[in-house]
Formats: C-alpha cells, sequence, structure tokens
C-alpha cells in the first residue's frame, strides 16, 4: 500500500521541487509532496548523501514519511498536515555527506484554512423556461466546475448542483439545490356560447387557481355570430401557461310561425302555438285570439329565458261577418210554383239552402235557412217562405129552372168572382149572379181571395123545356 501511495506522488514531487515560492500556501488537512536535489541521481538526490527532515513550528501533528518510512533520509517526503491548525510553519532538511553536514534549507509552508465555495441561489425556475449558466467562479472567488453541468428545466422538482473546487485552491465541495416548478395551467371555466347581442361576462384576470394575466382579446364582443378564441397571458413571474378560451356566439333567432288568419269575427279562434317552427318556446300576449271584434290585433311572443331568440309579432286581421242578401219570397199561392232558392247571394256569399227547394203544396210559414259555405266570413241566413192556401169556392147547389125563368146563383169562399160562360148571366162578376139560360148549362165561377188565390167551383142549370101544348079544340 505504500509503495502505491508513493508511485501516485511521484509526479507532485517534481511539480512541488520546481515551486519554491516561500511561503507555500496549502489547504489545512491537505497531503502535499517535497524534495530536494531532485535534478541529481535521477532524481533520488545526492548520491551518498543523507536527508534529515524536521518541522520546526510547534503545533504540527501530522506525519512526514519517505518512501523509505518515517524517519528515513530519503531527498522525498510527503506530509499529511491531518489537524494541524491554520498557520505559518518552518520545514527544514538538513543533507549529511560523508559524516559532513550541510546548511539547513528551510520553506515556511502557510497552512491556510480551506473556504466552502457562495453562489447566489439560484431559483426556482418555471418548468421548460430558459435556465440561467451554472456561474463557474463563486461570489468569494472559487474557481470549479459544476456536476451536472447545466440546469435542466423539463422535469418538476428538486436537483442537487455539486461544485467541485479546481485544484490549488484552498475550497470545498458545495452543493445547490435548485428546485423546477410544475407549469400550472390557469384553469377558467368554459364559457358559453352566448347569444348575439346579449351581455357578455367579464373576463377575469385572475384565474381560479390563482393565477394573474390579461386577455387579447380583452373583452368578450357578443355583436358577431362565430367563435373566437380568448388567450389568457399569465403576467410574468408565474409558473404559468397561456389558456386559450373558444367562445362561441350563436346567433339570435327569430321564432317563425305560420300566419294566422284573416278569421272571421266571432269564429272559433285557433290556439296560438308556444312552440315556434324553428323550436323557440315562449309566451304570447295576448296570450289568446278574440274574435268578438273586427279589426287588427298585434300578438307579442316573447321567448323563454336562455334561448338565443328575441321577441317577435303576429298580426292577426279579424274580418267582419257578412250577412248574405236575399230578396224575399212574396207568398205563394198552395200549388203554386216556387222559385229557385240560388246558392250564391246578391253580395257574392256562395252556401246551400235547407231545405234545399221550396215546398208549395203544404199551406203555411217555413224558414229556408241559407249556410255559406266554409272559408267565407259569413254568418247563416234565415229565408221565411209562405204558402198561402187556396179559398174553397162554393158555387151552390145545382139548380132546376124552367125555360124562360131566371134563377139566382150565390158563391162564396172567395172575395172576388168570376162566373163563365156569360150567356144567360146578369152580371158575370161578383158573389151573386142572375141566370137565365136557355138551355141546359154549367157555369163556373172563379173565386179569387185576399192573397190573390184562386179556386173554382161548378154549378149546374138545368133548364126544362115548357110544354107545346096544341089549339084548344070543341069536341
Amino acid at each position: 500500500m505504500f509503495l502505491i501511495a508513493w508511485m501516485s506522488l511521484l509526479t507532485s514531487y517534481i511539480s512541488a521541487q520546481t515551486n519554491s515560492a516561500n511561503p507555500h500556501v496549502i489547504c489545512v488537512s491537505s497531503t502535499e509532496p517535497y524534495q530536494v536535489d531532485y535534478t541529481e541521481n535521477g532524481g533520488a538526490g545526492t548520491t551518498g548523501s543523507t536527508y534529515a527532515w524536521t518541522m520546526l513550528t510547534a503545533g504540527f501533528t501530522g506525519t512526514i514519511t519517505t518512501n523509505q518510512g518515517p524517519g528515513s533520509s530519503s531527498n522525498r517526503i510527503v506530509i499529511n498536515w491531518g489537524t494541524t491548525p491554520p498557520g505559518n510553519y518552518v520545514l527544514q532538511v538538513i543533507e549529511t555527506n560523508g559524516g559532513c553536514p550541510g546548511t539547513p534549507i528551510q520553506l515556511t509552508i502557510q497552512l491556510t484554512p480551506q473556504v466552502t465555495p457562495t453562489f447566489t441561489q439560484l431559483g426556482p425556475f418555471c418548468q421548460n423556461s430558459t435556465a440561467p449558466s451554472l456561474p463557474t467562479t463563486s461570489t468569494n472567488g472559487i474557481v470549479g466546475t459544476w456536476l451536472p453541468a447545466t440546469i435542466n428545466t423539463s422535469t418538476p422538482g428538486t436537483t442537487t448542483y455539486t461544485f467541485t473546487p479546481n485544484p490549488n485552491q484552498c475550497a470545498l465541495p458545495t452543493t445547490m439545490n435548485i428546485t423546477i416548478t410544475p407549469e400550472v395551467t390557469p384553469n377558467f371555466a368554459a364559457i358559453g356560447p352566448l347569444c348575439q347581442n346579449s351581455t357578455a361576462p367579464t373576463l377575469a384576470t385572475t384565474s381560479p387557481n390563482g393565477v394573474s394575466g390579461t386577455w387579447s382579446p380583452s373583452s368578450i364582443n357578443t355583436s358577431t355570430p362565430g367563435t373566437v378564441a380568448y388567450t389568457f397571458t399569465p403576467t410574468p413571474g408565474q409558473c404559468a401557461l397561456p389558456q386559450t378560451l373558444s367562445v362561441t356566439i350563436d346567433p339570435l333567432l327569430t321564432p317563425s310561425f305560420t300566419p294566422v288568419g284573416p278569421l272571421c269575427q266571432n269564429s272559433t279562434p285557433p290556439v296560438l302555438p308556444t312552440t315556434s317552427l324553428n323550436g323557440v318556446t315562449g309566451t304570447w300576449l295576448p296570450a289568446t285570439v278574440n274574435t268578438g271584434a273586427s279589426g287588427s290585433t298585434t300578438y307579442t311572443f316573447t321567448p323563454t329565458v336562455g334561448q338565443c331568440a328575441q321577441p317577435t309579432t303576429m298580426t292577426i286581421i279579424v274580418d267582419t261577418q257578412i250577412t248574405p242578401n236575399f230578396a224575399a219570397v212574396a207568398p205563394i199561392c198552395q200549388g203554386g210554383t216556387a222559385p229557385v232558392l240560388s246558392t250564391t247571394s246578391i253580395n257574392g256569399i256562395v252556401g246551400n239552402w235547407s231545405p234545399a227547394v221550396i215546398d208549395v203544396n203544404t199551406p203555411g210559414t217555413t224558414n229556408y235557412v241559407f249556410t255559406p259555405n266554409p272559408g267565407q266570413c259569413a254568418i247563416s241566413f234565415t229565408l221565411p217562405v209562405t204558402i198561402n192556401a187556396l179559398p174553397i169556392v162554393n158555387a151552390g147547389p145545382d139548380e132546376t129552372i124552367c125555360e124562360g125563368d131566371v134563377v139566382t146563383l150565390t158563391a162564396s169562399g172567395a172575395s172576388t168572382y168570376t162566373w163563365s160562360p156569360a150567356s144567360g148571366l146578369t152580371p158575370t162578376t161578383g158573389a151573386i149572379v142572375s141566370a137565365n139560360p136557355t138551355s141546359t148549362t154549367t157555369y163556373t165561377v172563379t173565386g179569387t181571395d185576399a192573397n190573390g188565390c184562386v179556386d173554382s167551383d161548378d154549378v149546374i142549370v138545368t133548364v126544362n123545356p115548357l110544354p107545346v101544348t096544341s089549339p084548344i079544340f070543341h069536341n
């Protein structure tokens, strides 16, 4: 083991020998090689000489070792300073050759305390941020290297970086713990969709998880339908990523309805639909259609809250009801010819009658009802038609007269009377006439009542001829 240690220090002897600075500054607790006469005898010192090494200064607690072990007379030594306190120490060597000691050679060694390099603390840094370079010189002047050599910000957590001072500095290794803070994503809640022209919410400048920043655009515009991306940029100094909110503005719908009307006055109105053709629900004002009065009324539909829809109106016209206009039908005598009931009124209303034709065979007054066809603002119309019964005319009993006689004929049952044939009658009109026919004759009396209705009856006047008597003869 001693041989291995000695060989590892061989090159250091040369360095120590060529460094003759006085004092020689070294660090406490270090192990340093020294030698003299390094150019003689292949570096083994003067041939035949012995060398006595001594630490003259009190307080030395280390050990002096040569390649031949402690206490030998080699021209090369290694000093392990051990726990020797800092200070100046004088090392002396005396070479003896042929029993003659030479002049003592001395070297002042300044034992300096070890310095801990100091650095300004770095970090914490945000994940994936650009980290600064690790300084290779400490704030107290120590030069060295780091392991790891560069700061890695890709992974959150704390990493220990070790600084190792370069040789020949009385400095200890030191460490620095550098923390990489995870990147935070601002957690703004989704917004919308919003209705066109609605009042937009204010974009908060601090997220629910505490990230502050600004938006671009800075406020939500609801005037134009479509989707717009709003980008939140965190204020510098926060380990936070930008966040983008896509806000959709839905177009404002106008509820559409099938037009209602025109309606007929006093007709049964339809129910106003509470859902439009394009799916918007809501309410109407007025809530129901009134057909009691003619004219135009505007009904307003208000969408239920929460729908992207605007109010709309519907104008409903109620037309005045038309009364079909028909000419009155004059009273008709029983059995007379009935007029045809027209299916189109004088003022253009088309419909049908019930009953469909006038019955002239039954006396009395009958109401004929005209019902307009659907789709016309018209009401039913009632046409009363009177059928007057015929008078019952009686010409009296048949009469028998003698030729040349006159018989009175009396008619009844009507208001006016006309007799025929006129021969043998005096007069030919009136209820009472005188008949003096020359032969048997059938007389017909036609009676007309106050309604103009006519009836007739016959009466037979039988004329018996007078007998024809011969002249009176005397038997």
